[in-house]
Parts: structure tokens; sequence; C-alpha cells
């Protein structure tokens, strides 16, 4: 294989096929799963619109008059002998030349996904469906990995007037430097506001806590019901609890926070309430915990999605002697021990 991350997964070859670095079996493992679904294809549709928005788009908006003349003219020069007429194109004549092939350049590139600001507001919504994850590429240089199950809104000036980001769920954002421009992202019960940096932030509507892991730079981050800012500095995380609204700050491996980019769940002392919504996200499961007094309980562990299943990480979980588990049907129930 030429792109070893290519591994069968959708979103690693919809990434090798659009970066041109696709197998021709890779190509028809992806054909395969565009045909399973009409979601499937939507969903290619979209990422392949973003990838074109964040490569193409900057030399769309910035179309040469000149440079598209002369290559129309260059074109009517090259047509066959007995076809090509000789004449000289008076300045109005010209000017509609250039408008004529600005049109079509517009044209061709709308098809390639790459819609201007200027013809399109409406917001940008990206998803990553349940067991799966997604990869960005934004217009301003940034990179944003999103987990199974979040979601992530943007408007089509992003990178113009602002750099903001709405978030429901997990990301991990690679930040290009603006001092001009800071990016922000902003979930209902926290925002956090960097200029260029690395940060893991997790929030999902249904979690107790939300969660902001800093790896590179400085961040600020503020809490729906204190206008004060706060900072974090490298290797910090600060844990929200969304029911108390306090915040509290701890010194970590922040680069553990990432690694679920490359297929990993890791558990810092993490509630088993959130750990449960991770793998239903992770494995497209529905797990009850049966008994409350499990809620508090906290879990520490680190998985491989792609080679370990639900099975394997229940069973490590039931030999803490905490809790077992018991599957009936599509259903997991925990139950302590």
């Amino acid at each position: 294989m030429n792109n070893p991350s290519a591994s069968g997964r959708p979103d690693d070859l919809i990434n090798a096929f659009l970066s041109k670095d696709c197998t021709g079996e890779e190509q028809q493992r992806l054909r395969d799963w565009l045909s399973e679904s009409p979601g499937h294809l939507q969903y290619f549709e979209q990422q392949r619109e973003l990838w074109f928005s964040a490569v193409v788009s900057d030399r769309s908006l910035k179309f040469d008059h000149e440079k598209a003349f002369d290559s129309f003219r260059e074109s009517v020069m090259q047509l066959p002998s007995g076809s090509k007429r000789s004449f000289r194109l008076h300045p109005v004549w010209k000017v509609a030349a250039s408008v004529a092939v600005l049109m079509i350049a517009s044209l061709l590139f709308y098809h390639m996904g790459v819609r201007s600001i200027s013809r399109q507001m409406a917001d940008v919504t990206i998803e990553a469906p349940q067991g799966s994850r997604t990869r960005l590429f934004l217009n301003d240089g940034s990179v944003v990995w999103l987990n199974a199950g979040s979601r992530l809104t943007y408007s089509q000036q992003f990178g113009v007037n602002d750099r903001d980001i709405r978030l429901e769920g997990e990301g991990y954002f690679e930040v290009r430097k603006n001092a001009e421009l800071p990016f922000r992202v902003v979930t209902q019960e926290m925002t956090v506001t960097v200029l260029g940096t690395k940060f893991n932030f997790c929030n999902f509507p249904d979690d107790d806590e939300a969660s902001v892991t800093l790896l590179e730079g400085k961040v600020s981050y503020q809490v729906a019901s204190d206008t004060r800012e706060q900072l974090l500095e490298p290797d910090q995380k600060v844990v929200l609890n969304k029911k108390s609204g306090m915040a509290q700050v701890s010194e970590v491996r922040a680069n553990r926070s990432a690694e679920w980019t490359q297929g990993y769940l890791c558990f810092e002392d993490d509630l088993l309430t959130d750990i449960v919504r991770r793998l239903e996200r992770s494995y497209n499961v529905n797990i009850i915990i049966v008994d409350d007094t499990l809620d508090t309980y906290r879990f520490y562990g680190d998985f491989r999605r792609t080679e370990q299943s639900i099975g394997d990480v229940l069973e490590i979980l039931s030999s803490t002697n905490k809790l077992t588990y018991q599957v009936q049907g599509k259903h997991i129930y925990l139950h302590a021990r």
C-alpha cells in the first residue's frame, strides 16, 4: 500500500482517495462502501467538498483576468488550420472573453466542491458517524479531527471575518497561527480562544463533564457561568463539572488526549458514565448502567479500537472487580459487583 493509514476504514479510504494515494484495491473497497447506502455517498460528497474547499478556494477567489484571456487566446490559436480564423479582438470583446472564461472557471470550481464565500453564506456542518472519526482541513490551514458522534459547525465566512467554530462532541485541533483572527471553539458550557496551538476539546451534550487539554501553545477558556477568562499551559487539563459549574485544572500527559485520532481509546481517571458513552460512540453499541453506584466510579485504560473488540474492553473493565456485564441481544448491561 502507498498509504499505510488507509486500513480499510471509510475515513482512511476517503483521505487516501482525495490525496491521490489510493491503490486499486482501496478504490474498490471505497466503491463497495459507497454503494451500501445513500448516506455513505452523501458523507463522501461532504468530505470531498471540504477537501477541495481547503485546497483550492484561495486560488479560485483570486482569479487573474489577464491570464484567463491569454489562455482563451492561446486555445483559439491552437485550433486546427482548417477551422482557424484570424481576427483582432476589440477591447470590449477582450473583456467579454475574460468574463466568459471566468464564468466557466467558476462553474468548474463549483462542481469540484468549491463554493466561494460570496456565493453561499450558509453554515457548514460536519458530522463524524458513530464508530468513525473524521479529519478536516479548514480554509485557514488549521486541521481538525472529529471523534465519533461529534459535530462541527462554522460559517462560510470562516477565516475572513472570524475563526469561530461551534462544537458538539470531541475534537482535536491543530490551529494555524493568526494574531489578527483568534480561533474560537464554542460549546454550550465552555468557550476556548487561541491564536495558534494544539489542543483537545471534549464536550458531548450528554456527558457529565467537559474538558480541554493543551498540548502546545496557550489557550484561554471561559465557562458559561463565569465571565472571566482563565489560561491553560501545555500539559494542563481543565475539567468542568456541568452540574456544579466548577472547573478544576490538573497536570496531565497531554499527548494522550489526542491518541484517539490514531484509533486509541485512552481513559485517564474518567467517570464510568463518560466511558460508557465513549464506548457507545466508538463501537456503535448500547450500554446501560443498571446500578447507580457505578456512576461515581473512575477508570484508567488504554485500548486500540481497531484491534480490541467491545468484548475485550468489557472483560478488562470487569477484571477490576468493580462491575460485571451481561449481553442481551444488542444491549449490554453493567452491574455492580
